[in-house]
Formats: C-alpha cells, structure tokens, sequence
C-alpha cells in the first residue's frame, strides 16, 4: 500500500468542481438572494449546521458564486465587496469588536484597487493577508484621523508602515480619540456616500467561548443597521444559542436573544448518506477495495457506519483513524475488523474501553464465573448496564460482530441476528475476536511471541521449500524460552485452522515431510499450557490430520510413501501412524471419531515399511534413544504382533529403569501447574502388549534407582503403587467371583474403583 494521505478536514471552495455533498444548489440560491436582497438598515441571515456539518464549505461556495457575479456585472453596475471575517484568529489574545471593526474599514478604504484587481484575475477570490494587531489598527487610525480624507491603498500601506515602525507610542497614537461611536457613525456615513453593497462572512461562531460568543453578536446587533450591509453567520444553534441566553431572562411568549438578531435562519441541507459514504469509500479504498461483499460486511456497514458517520468531519475523522492504523497492522487483522474498531474507537467509546478492559473475558482465561449458565447472564446484565436502553441492542450486535464468542453471553435474551461465526474462522481471517488479532490491534503491531499472518500465508505456499519450512518452523520454536504457550503450538493451530477451511489439496507436501523432519524435538516439548488448551504435540497431530485430509493426489501419496522410506524419527513416524489408523477406524482409541483421511490399502502400505524400521532399530538398539514408547509400541503391536511386544517390553523394563519411565509417560496422567508434577494411573493398562505383573515387578525393582531423576522416580513409584492396587483389587474380585459361583452367582469384573487414583 502505498503511505496514506491524511485527510486534512479543510471546506472545500469551488462549487463547481469540488461539490461532493451537494451544497452547490443550495449555495448558489443563498447567494442569489443576497444579490437581490435591498437592505437599506442592514440584514442578518444565520446559516444552521452541526458541528462539522461543512457549513465552511457552504460559505465558500456562497462567495464564490458572488465572486462570480461581480466579475460578470456589466460596466456600471455595482459589486457586493465580501468582507470574509474569522473571529477565532484573533480570539483570545484581542478585542473581537475592535478588530472585526479594523478590519471593515481597511476594506472600505482599498475596495476600489482590489476589485480592478479582481476583473483581471477572473474568478480569483482576493483573501487579504491583515496583520491583526498592526495592520487593522493603522487602518482604523487613518480613517479616524482628523483631516484624514479619502483613502486609498497607498494610504493604508503608508499607514501600516508609520504603526510598525513608531513602535508602542505610535500604535497607542493611531488607536487615540475619537470613540468607537463616532467611528461608527463616520463608517454609516462613509457606505451611504459610496453607495455599495456589503457582505460580511462571519464563519465558526462556535468555535469561540461563551463570553466571545456574546462578544461578536452584540457587535452584530450594534452594526447590523449598517445601511446595505448584509451579515452571514454560520454556527451549530445548540452551542451559539445557550451561550446567549445565559444569564438573560426570557419574555413569557417573546423572541429570544438570538432571534432579535437573526433576521432570517436557514438550515444547511444534511449531506446525503449515499455521498457521505461516497467519501468515506474514496478516502479508505485502500481498506475496502478487497473487502468482500458478505454479509458481515452489510452488517458493519448497517449497524455501525451508517449511524457513525453523519457528517463530512466523521468522515475525516474515521478515515485519519484508519489511515494512521492499518500501515502498523497491515496483513495482521481483517480489514473490516480495522474499519469497524476504528469506528467503535471514535463513535462508541464506552463499547471500546470494555474490550479494552475485558480481554480474559472474551477469550476464556481466569473466568470461571462464566463456565455457568447463570454466570454468563450475570456478565451480560452487567455489560447491558453500561449502555442506555436504546443503545444496548446495537452494542450487543457489534460485540458480537466482531468477538462472535461473547454470543453466549446474551443467548437467553430475545436479540436475534447475532454472530453464528466459528472461533476457527475468526482466527483464519485474523478477526480482532481472536486472540492474535486482538493483540495486535491494541498493541499497533504484531506481539513478539505471535505469529504472523505472513509467515502463515508462507507455510501455506506451494512454493515454499521443504528446507524454508523447516527453518521457520526451528525459528519459532526457539522462541520459546520463557513462555508457557509455546508459539510452536500455536503455529500448528493456525495452520490447521486455515487447512480446516480450504480446499482440498491446499496444503503443501513440503509442510508435512518438515515436519517429520522436525518431530523429534515436536516430541520433545514437555510444557503444561493449562487445562483447557491443547500443546505441541496435539496441535501437530490435529494439523498432520488435517493435511491427510486434503491429501488424495498420487503425488501426495508417493511422496508419503518416499517420506516413511526415508527412515525418519521412528516415534514421530509411529505416533503419526497410530493416530492416522486410528482416523480409519483400523487401531481403536478411545474418543476418536473414525474421519477420512488415509484410505487402508496406504496405511498398510506405510505400517510395512514402519514395522520392518521398528524392528530393525530394536535389533540395533537405537530404538532406546526414542523418546516414548506408547505409539511404537501401539504400531508394532498392530496385526497380529501384540506377543513381541509384550515380551519385548516386559524384558526393556525390567533391566532398564530410563526406558520404564519411557514406558511410565504413556501411561500415566498428571496434574497440570504442580510442580514438581504429582502423577496418577487413571485407567488400566492395555494388557494387549502391557504384562502389568512383570510391569509391577519392574517397577519394585527401580523405584528407588539412584541413576534415575526425581521425576523418573516420581513416576516409577507412581506404576508401583497403581498397579499394585490394581491387581490386588483384580485378586480379590476372582476371589469373590469364584466364591459368588459356588452360590450360582454370576462372575463379576473387579469395580472401576480400583482403577482410579493411584498417587504417591
């Protein structure tokens, strides 16, 4: 993209080519009227708009087309001389009345030379640099000054120049007797002499205080009998009129003050919303030129543009917001998630700080009050609370727009349309209701530890190497050091979030064989991530299921078959196998739903050439340097070879303790964040290829092996005493059973009693 330009909010001034609002009818009307008007004692026309409603732009359009017809008049006729006066240049730091009053009178004194200056520009608008101290009190000087005379340019100029040069003594000599009265009188004498017609452009009366406010109208009202002049205030009623009705008693059924003055209101027309959006869309085309048309994004239009922007200044001041947001995060979050904060940011602020303030709220993290029914109706009744009655509805649709898992905070109320988006697309699109994308938002760039949608969108590309595939993956995994939610883990769930959605065959061949290029240390990573997520090696297995998905072309299958031939890490290879057989209903695990991934005649294929690996490595006993047994053993086990391995394991732990706390981590359960870790035998071994005899006798023999860790031992005594349990509690139901036959009873397995909680 290239950089933003930021939208700098200046009214626009030509009506001809610069009328994206429609102001040009309406402006060319109004200044038809004040060319028309005859004002013998003066006029006073009030222009209403809101705050930021480009009542500026309106002005402009006004002059301009009164400029245009001063220039067209025929020879003799006379123009109306605009006197464009801003009182919130000089506000604070001068005499509002004494400068507006300066100000006419140098351009009375040089209206003859502008005006020949300005048949020769054509429409050029002459905008007259004054110098509000200096300039406009030399002019008012010369004009007051006994014997003073006709003035011309050269006179102001002369004027201007005596006030800067005399320094204090001058100035205060040139601003001297006579009074503000009497210069108010030679002034009405000074127009009915001249015979001209006068407009005076008094913009952003609401831009001052209170007290200037007052200050301007009441110089209005003083001046506003100036035969021929008309007076053109632009303001927003509902700051200018409170402001002068302060401290000012009504008459029961008579006008205000302000309608004393005002001798005739008109209201600015409203932009239109289909041009208000026609700004909007050129300034952030940028944002919206890929946005697809669905209808979450009529959603973030209807409920959320549409009631944001109303006026030309909310335009600017959504599209600067976005503008100076999306260089930071460009490629990190949705762009209609962008858009729609942005515009929370600005025109919902109470919406915003809640999801600023509630992070663990929407993403599930120290809230167990909302495990509950009744607890999420609490969290919504006090999300309700925070809004009137009439915004909550639409507070509630945008939370849920763009954080869809806080719909169930609000599932028991009757608000419908709500978000029905799954957590795993909000994640695909990097939505700011996920986590990365929430991150990264209200942090203005991608968080060190997450993953950037870069560095996905990479993975995903066929054109990406084994070897790249393989450095970004070593390259995320050292980051690792330090953090409890390794970003290795998250990279897989990305992954597989984005596989989950797209077609078949996306995922490139490359991802998988790196990964089997990485397993050992995928294998190797040992971190609790907490109860209720899934770690490393959960999120490789569900990400690898969901490459085999996609993968039904022959080169996918080939090149499997290359990858298994290549001899990579046998556990990995293993535990890749026993859960894809398992997907295929080949292997029983308890839980796992039978899923299409690789048909039998492949896993077949693939169970040779890893059962012939399997035992060549027991042969040669590198098979002792895997890191687990569980699924070798579960692989090797597989089509009529439980025996072997029963044998084989039975003898490994009984004369090797490191490979029966090997055998110990794919039995054995423990509890998460107790450090050191507190280990349990929740269920009884699989006696398919697990003696639990020979187990338990092992298990007495290294309990207490001084070779071994602490942990190695924690986790021995742990089998020792389960099993010891266990088949005590076996012994005693046979017993019973063969009591219970005696008596014509029928034999009973031992109570699941037995088999739980076995804890040193």
């Amino acid at each position: 993209m290239s950089r933003p330009q930021f939208s700098d909010d200046n009214p626009k001034e030509n009506p001809w080519t610069e009328d994206r609002l429609g102001f040009a009818p309406f402006a060319k009307r109004l200044a038809d009227s004040i060319v028309e008007v005859d004002a013998p004692n003066g006029y006073v026309i009030g222009l209403q708009g809101a705050w930021g409603s480009g009542k500026s732009t309106a002005l402009n359009f006004v002059q301009a087309y009164i400029e245009k017809h001063n220039v067209e008049l025929e020879d003799g006729k006379k123009p109306v001389h605009v006197i464009d006066f801003r009182p919130w240049i000089v506000s604070g730091h001068q005499d509002l009345i004494e400068s507006f009053f300066k100000i006419i009178t140098e351009q009375l004194a040089d209206q003859k030379d502008a005006w020949a200056k300005r048949r020769k520009a054509g429409l050029r608008v002459l905008r007259k640099n004054v110098d509000p101290v200096v300039d406009a009190a030399a002019a008012i000087g010369s004009i007051l000054a006994p014997g003073a005379g006709t003035l011309t340019g050269i006179g102001i100029k002369f004027a201007s120049e005596a006030a800067k040069k005399g320094g204090a003594s001058k100035l205060e000599r040139w601003l001297a007797e006579p009074s503000l009265q009497s210069a108010y009188e030679k002034l009405r004498k000074r127009i009915v002499e001249q015979d001209e017609k006068f407009l005076v452009v008094i913009d952003d009366l609401d831009r001052l205080t209170r007290g200037e406010i007052r200050s301007i109208m009441q110089m209005v009202k003083t001046l506003g009998r100036l035969p021929h002049v008309v007076y053109l205030l632009a303001y927003d009623r509902s700051i200018v009129w409170p402001a002068l009705g302060r401290g000012r008693k009504l008459e029961a059924g008579g006008p205000n003050f302000a309608e004393k003055i005002i001798q005739q209101e008109v209201e600015l027309p409203k932009p239109s919303r289909t041009a208000l959006l026609s700004m909007l869309d050129a300034e952030i085309g940028f944002l919206t030129a890929n946005t697809p048309q669905n209808e979450r994004w009529y959603r973030i239009v209807v409920g959320g543009v549409h009631n944001w922007i109303k006026y030309p200044r909310d335009v600017a001041r959504l599209s600067n917001a976005v503008k100076f947001t999306w260089p930071a995060i460009e490629g990190e979050i949705y762009p209609q998630d962008v858009l729609a904060m942005e515009g929370v940011r600005l025109f919902e602020p109470d919406l915003f700080d809640w999801m600023r303030s509630n992070r663990e709220a929407m993403f599930g993290t120290g809230n167990w009050d909302m495990a509950t029914e009744e607890g999420k109706s609490k969290a919504g009744d006090r999300f309700l609370s925070l809004f009137p009655e009439f915004h909550q509805e639409r507070s509630v649709r945008l939370l849920c727009l763009l954080v869809p898992s806080m719909t169930k905070l609000f599932e028991k109320r009757r608000i419908f349309a709500l978000s029905s988006e799954t957590y795993v697309r909000v994640v695909n699109r990097r939505g700011v209701g996920s986590e990365q994308g929430y991150d990264a938002y209200f942090s203005l760039h991608v968080p060190e530890n997450s993953i950037s949608a870069k560095i996905l969108d990479r993975a995903l590309s066929h054109e990406t190497s084994r070897a790249d595939q393989l450095a970004m993956m070593q390259d995320i995994f050292s980051r690792e050091v330090g953090v409890n939610r390794p970003p290795i883990g998250e990279y897989f769930q990305d992954l597989r979030f984005r596989l989950h959605e797209a077609p078949k065959d996306s995922a490139p061949i490359s991802l998988l064989e790196a990964m089997f290029d990485f397993g050992d240390v995928i294998l190797g990573i040992d971190k609790d991530v907490g109860a209720f997520m899934l770690g490393p090696r959960a999120n490789a297995s569900f990400l690898l299921s969901e490459i085999c998905k996609g993968g039904r072309s022959d080169e996918f299958r080939d090149r499997l078959v290359k990858l298994f031939e290549s001899r990579p890490s046998i556990g990995f290879a293993a535990e890749f196998w026993v859960w894809r057989a398992g997907e295929a209903g080949l292997i029983k695990i308890e839980g796992q739903p039978t899923e299409e991934t690789l048909d039998d005649p492949l896993l077949h294929k693939l169970h040779s050439i890893l059962l012939k690996q399997i035992e060549d490595s027991v042969g040669n006993g590198s098979i002792y340097n895997s890191r687990f047994y569980y699924h070798i053993a579960e692989a090797w086990a597989f089509n009529g070879n439980e025996v072997k391995v029963k044998d084989w394991i039975s003898k490994s732990s009984l004369a090797d303790g490191h490979f029966l706390s090997k055998i110990c981590s794919g039995i054995l359960g423990h509890t998460v964040g107790s450090e050191p870790r507190r280990y349990s035998l929740h269920e009884a071994p699989k006696e398919k290829f697990y003696d639990l005899s020979q187990l338990h006798a092992a298990a007495e023999k290294h309990a207490d092996d001084p070779d071994l860790s602490e942990d190695e031992r924690s986790r021995i005594k742990t089998l020792r005493i389960g099993l010891a349990r266990l088949l005590a509690a076996r012994t005693t139901a046979e017993a019973s059973a063969s009591f219970s036959q005696e008596d014509g009873e029928e034999n009973r397995p031992p109570s699941a009693a037995a088999e739980h909680d076995a804890v040193e």
